[in-house]
């Protein structure tokens, strides 16, 4: 479990492909507290850590993943997001968020006009699930919809969050990571069975 408080980001250090997958070599500054077989958020995808050296983390994403994620059109030496899960006791700052990715969708626009409007492509099946001032994960950052219509969802984005990262290396058009609100899943769940 996580909250879409993203601690910190990492680099893509090196991919290579498999038959099953790719494995991804992500250089993270905590690397040296992570032990083989925990979790970590990387852009909201929860995965397991298979090998530690140094600083460098191998992890093994499955094509199930790659099909569901952005994982997979990330470039070595680019930035992604990190976030290691809740320890009992902690505070949930963010929302309840699984790090299991829901669907990708594409950057429709960034703009600043006195904050920062980041706005993505609102997909058929993200129209049942959103509200305004509902709460979505973006790459695994736990945001606020402030603007909602039927093409897209805009979230405003303080400096710390833009600053701390990797939205701010994107551009229209790339794609990214969305986990939608657990709560509201669960909703439309129930409903589609009473």
């Amino acid at each position: 479990m996580f909250t879409g408080l993203v601690e910190a980001t990492g680099i893509l250090h090196k991919r290579l492909e498999k038959d099953n997958g790719l494995a991804l070599y992500i250089e993270l500054p905590f690397a040296g507290e992570m032990t083989i077989g925990d979790s970590l958020a990387v852009n909201g995808c929860c995965l397991t850590v298979e090998e530690i050296d140094a600083k460098i983390i191998r992890f093994h994403v499955l094509n199930e993943t790659l099909s569901k994620t952005n994982l997979g059109t990330i470039k070595e030496g680019q930035k992604v997001n990190l976030e290691r899960p809740l320890k009992l006791g902690d505070r949930l700052d963010g929302h309840m968020v699984s790090g299991h990715v829901d669907l990708i969708t594409s950057v429709k626009e960034i703009k600043e006009d006195g904050d920062i409007q980041f706005s993505i492509n609102l997909s058929n099946e993200m129209k049942a699930l959103v509200i305004p001032k509902g709460s979505i994960t973006i790459d695994g950052i736990s945001l606020t919809i402030a603007q909602l219509d039927d093409e897209k969802l805009t979230v405003c984005l303080i400096p710390h969050t833009w600053n701390i990262t990797n939205l701010n290396e994107k551009s229209t058009g790339d794609l990214v990571n969305i986990e939608l609100d657990m709560i509201a899943k669960y909703v439309q769940r129930q409903n589609f069975y009473t």
